[in-house]
């Protein structure tokens, strides 16, 4: 699953809200409670003929549950379709 950095932003607000900081910091918490780590990315963009591209961020979400998947999905979905 890949974010824009402003999704990405929006959903570590509502993780640290509803959970502790343990889980929103530690890479394997998140992964035993959440069901999944994070990856920042930056992806080149060429731009028009004759103007310079750009780089894009992202986050990919690597899920290890397919159930804990689901429940992020339902949970975190109006995140996600914004």
């Amino acid at each position: 699953m890949v974010l824009t950095s402003t999704q990405w932003l929006d959903l570590q607000e509502r993780i640290s809200a509803e959970y502790p900081r343990s889980v929103s910091m530690v890479r394997s918490r998140k992964r035993e409670v959440l069901g999944f780590t994070e990856r920042h990315h930056r992806r080149w963009l060429p731009g028009v003929p004759g103007s310079v591209g750009y780089y894009q961020v992202e986050v990919h979400l690597d899920f290890f549950d397919e159930a804990k998947r689901t429940f992020f999905t339902l949970k975190y979905g109006d995140i996600l379709n914004d």
